[in-house]
């Protein structure tokens, strides 16, 4: 199993994302660095400069996109809206999937997929 590594700049405020808003659990933290786990997926917080940059953008497959659209607007997410539809709300995208997707505060995009 791959962990994605996400970059961040204030460590306290992503995790206030990933486990206020996005429902993960915190399993540790240490320093500059910390690992939550949501559902069965792990995602790796790191404010140390050479653990990749902001920005990034990591697939997860999941059962019920509405679901999770659900959950985290119910928990205070609220949507970008100069990125596009698919940030608005689950999108039936043409390729065959429906995905939505969440930005964390440093940039980085968890696009929630079902395939």
């Amino acid at each position: 199993m791959a962990i994605p590594v996400h970059r961040c700049v204030d460590l306290d405020r992503a995790l206030k994302f990933y486990v206020d808003v996005l429902g993960a659990k915190l399993e540790f933290r240490e320093g500059p660095y910390s690992g939550v786990k949501w559902n069965e997926h792990r995602f790796h917080v790191s404010q140390n400069s050479g653990d990749g940059a902001l920005g990034a953008a990591t697939v997860v497959d999941v059962d019920d996109v509405d679901a999770v659209f659900t959950a985290l607007t119910r928990n205070g997410y609220v949507a970008p809206t100069d990125r596009g539809p698919v940030f608005l709300g689950p999108t039936d995208q043409t390729w065959g999937n429906r995905e939505w997707y969440v930005a964390d505060p440093d940039g980085n995009v968890l696009r929630f997929t079902r395939w």
